[in-house]
């Protein structure tokens, strides 16, 4: 079953082992881990994913940490340019 960690969350599927799931994760998960996080209000159920979507969500992870870091890149410009005046 594919879920959406919406919160970390700590899985324990038998004495002694622990599986760390962190927010935003997207993970094929057990019957009972999806129940114990979506219960919990820590995931939300998804569609199981078509053949190709992860690429495209992994380029489209890509891009936005490439805006993320032009946008922080040009803000530390402005203030170095703001500064000189």
């Amino acid at each position: 079953m594919w879920l959406r960690f919406t919160a970390d969350m700590d899985f324990k599927p038998a004495a002694g082992t622990t599986i760390e799931y962190k927010a935003g994760m997207v993970q094929n998960v057990t019957r009972d881990c999806a129940d114990e996080a979506v219960t919990a209000g820590k995931g939300v159920r998804l569609n199981a994913p078509r053949k190709g979507e992860v690429a495209d969500k992994a380029v489209d992870r890509l891009e936005a940490r490439l805006d993320r870091a032009f946008k922080h890149n040009d803000y530390r410009t402005n203030q170095a340019f703001s500064a000189s005046k």
